[in-house]
């Protein structure tokens, strides 16, 4: 699984979107009839599109970590231990939650970045 964290951070993107797509179908359906245009007014609407808009940030991510990763590169460590923590945080403040899907990407990249078997990105730039 060596060079597949980014895939993975992919596919918890495109989880969370089509989750927010499903789950907040009704909230959309009202925005798209009211034009879309400075429609996320209500605390409601603006719950749907951030949930979804993360997951969307996901997928953007998992891209780049693909890219670092297809350069024969290893994701930066410190990347892996704020990932583990936002996750850690997350799972406290919200147990039921996806935050714990989190882990999977932090553990990979931190064991990764450990084990050298990709060139460090840190030493890299550093």
């Amino acid at each position: 699984m060596k060079n597949n964290i980014g895939v993975v951070v992919i596919i918890i993107g495109v989880l969370h979107s089509l989750l927010g797509f499903v789950k907040h179908s009704g909230v959309f359906g009202g925005m798209l009839s009211n034009g879309l245009l400075n429609t996320g007014n209500t605390i409601e609407r603006n719950l749907a599109f951030w949930f979804t808009f993360a997951g969307i940030t996901f997928m953007l991510l998992g891209y780049l970590i693909k890219y670092i990763e297809s350069q024969k590169l290893a994701v930066p460590i410190t990347f892996g231990w704020l990932l583990l923590g936002a996750a850690v945080v997350g799972v406290v403040i919200l147990p039921i939650s996806g935050f714990w899907a989190l882990f999977l990407p932090a553990i990979l990249i931190i064991y990764q970045a450990k084990s050298g078997s990709l060139a460090a990105v840190d030493r890299k730039l550093g």
